[in-house]
């Protein structure tokens, strides 16, 4: 299609999930010229993919040196600060996450109707969820699909895995039922975790939509291109200004369309102008809208591991299995909240997910390891520099976890700028357990993984705590102090441009994506959350994306 070669319809910022989803669906419709914008690598099919990123059950590519993540910082607590490392590279984070592909309940959406988000019940978006899924368990059920981009199975043979077939019993044992389906509207229990992994390979969200499409004459893929702003004329958004490859360069758009993520996302408009005002004229930015809101209501799901070892590690299928290939959804002892929490058991060790599976050649495993580039930098990332703890990660290289995750939270977080220069990252604060409730619920989570693991289905395979004591699970505060100091990150971010109507002082965007206060400018992904939903993100994330491009093609209509 003929076209100014600086001019498109729409420019997307970002490929991750909700961004691949958007501009496949949006390049649909010949007549629209679609630019798609990535900071990172275009890596192409999955087999030219790095380990780090092509094995679902490596957490190589967040060690330091690596290109393919963002190096974020965060303080989870008052004095605990982590790396909350989010994708870079076509694919964003969907290409660097566990592949687990749940949907969230039925009640994440209702709520975010009941709060004037009209067209996102759990009835408004299931068509969407349903659009973009080949379900090969369920996909002749009602409510699954047999036809969409994302390939989604359970891997029920994992129950023969010594530690996953304990984990199934001591959950029944404790009076848990059985969840065949965790994207029914009705889930609850032990359930088999649905991934879009393929033989242990990330099939990342631009794998499956964006990639086997970008022969469209109508759609651009571009990488390596870091944005900078995005540029207004009279309060309209008309362009994005980016460096690539160390030259400055510059396109104009009809509309353009934020799928940066919760962090990028609202960093990306404070640098543009549209945030709290009196915070961007401080930094000397000028101001397009007054925004007071982009960057709050920063939420995640903080979750702690708990290490445990066993007499037996097999048989563990390796690098073919999903870290977690089982999951127990539940509500918290006394919790008004219902379906608020979460146990994964992780069924590779730490040293497996950053430095590879037995199954993987050895070269394979030396490029995961990106400690062999530089050793020092992997020290200060991993260890803070600490000997002690270098040590005692070594001690505990063999140990297991299992993960206690809040699944709904009630503390919220914020982001914050701390510079005009775009290089310079944000400042995220999670304010973890600010909220008495999460602390509580997390307390109650742990002892339960505790009392799990006394089952007799556990104590055949000589399962037993290696740091957390007794004195430690009897005390809460005692316990609450291990908590703290435990804390870690899903690196589920969202909610920091939230979704609402123009009655809500809260709002960044409307219920179809707008930008309060401008126009030509849209947000789809994450950060557009009201409230995170259950179950990991990620197909969310997707139905984000399916969702925004139906409502932008209806407007087109």
């Amino acid at each position: 299609m003929p076209r100014a070669s600086n001019h498109y319809n729409v420019v997307v910022i970002g490929s991750g999930a909700s961004g691949s989803a958007l501009a496949a669906r949006l390049s649909e419709d010949p007549q629209k010229s679609v630019l798609v914008l990535e900071a990172g690598r275009h890596y192409g099919g999955i087999e030219s993919h790095p380990p780090a990123l092509k094995y679902c059950h490596s957490g190589a590519f967040a060690m330091p040196g690596s290109a393919d993540h963002w190096p974020f910082m965060a303080q989870l607590t008052g004095d605990r600060v982590i790396s909350v490392a989010r994708g870079k590279t076509v694919g964003g984070s969907s290409a660097v996450n566990g592949a687990f592909y749940g949907r969230g309940a039925p009640a994440d959406y209702d709520g975010w109707a009941a709060a004037g988000n009209v067209g996102w019940s759990y009835e408004d978006v299931l068509p969407f969820f349903i659009k973009a899924e080949t379900d090969l368990d369920f996909g002749d059920s009602p409510g699954h699909g047999a036809q969409g981009p994302m390939v989604i199975q359970r891997r029920p043979e994992s129950a023969a895995v010594p530690i996953i077939d304990a984990f199934r019993q001591a959950c029944f044992g404790a009076g848990f039922p059985e969840d065949l389906d965790i994207n029914s509207a009705t889930s609850a229990g032990v359930a088999f975790t649905p991934t879009n992994a393929s033989n242990g390979r990330r099939m990342n969200a631009a794998l499956r939509y964006l990639i086997p499409v970008e022969g469209r004459p109508n759609l651009t893929v571009q990488d390596r291109t870091f944005v900078h702003a995005v540029t207004f004329t009279n309060g309209r958004a008309d362009g994005v200004v980016y460096q690539r490859d160390g030259v400055d360069g510059a396109v104009s758009a009809d509309e353009i369309v934020l799928c940066a993520g919760g962090i990028n996302t609202p960093h990306l408009l404070m640098l543009s102008g549209v945030g709290p005002a009196d915070k961007l004229q401080q930094l000397g930015i000028n101001v397009v809208h007054d925004s007071p809101y982009v960057g709050q209501n920063l939420m995640d799901h903080p979750f702690v591991g708990i290490p445990y070892r066993t007499t037996t590690e097999g048989p563990v299928p390796g690098g073919l299995l999903p870290v977690g290939p089982v999951i127990l959804n539940y509500t918290a002892t006394d919790s008004s909240i219902t379906d608020d929490m979460c146990l994964l058991p992780a069924i590779y060790s730490k040293s497996t997910m950053l430095f590879g599976a037995r199954s993987q050649s050895l070269v394979d495993r030396a490029r995961g390891a990106l400690f062999l580039r530089n050793p020092w930098a992997t020290w200060k990332g991993v260890w803070g520099g600490s000997a002690k703890a270098a040590l005692q990660d070594f001690r505990q290289r063999k140990d297991l976890q299992m993960f206690v995750e809040l699944s709904v939270e009630l503390s919220r977080g914020e982001l914050t700028l701390t510079s005009a220069d775009p290089s310079v990252l944000p400042q995220l604060s999670f304010r973890y357990m600010s909220e008495p409730e999460d602390l509580r619920r997390m307390r109650d989570g742990v002892r339960l993984v505790a009392r799990l693991l006394e089952h007799p289905a556990y104590r055949r395979i000589g399962a037993q705590l290696t740091t957390l004591t007794d004195g430690e699970l009897s005390s809460d505060g005692e316990l609450d102090r291990w908590i703290l100091a435990n804390l870690a990150s899903a690196a589920h971010t969202a909610g920091t441009c939230k979704m609402g109507p123009i009655t809500d002082a809260t709002a960044v965007v409307d219920p179809r994506g707008r930008v309060h206060g401008v126009e030509g400018l849209r947000v789809a992904d994450l950060s557009i959350m009201p409230t995170l939903t259950r179950r990991g993100p990620h197909a969310s994330a997707i139905m984000i994306g399916e969702r925004m491009a139906a409502l932008i093609a209806e407007e087109s209509s």
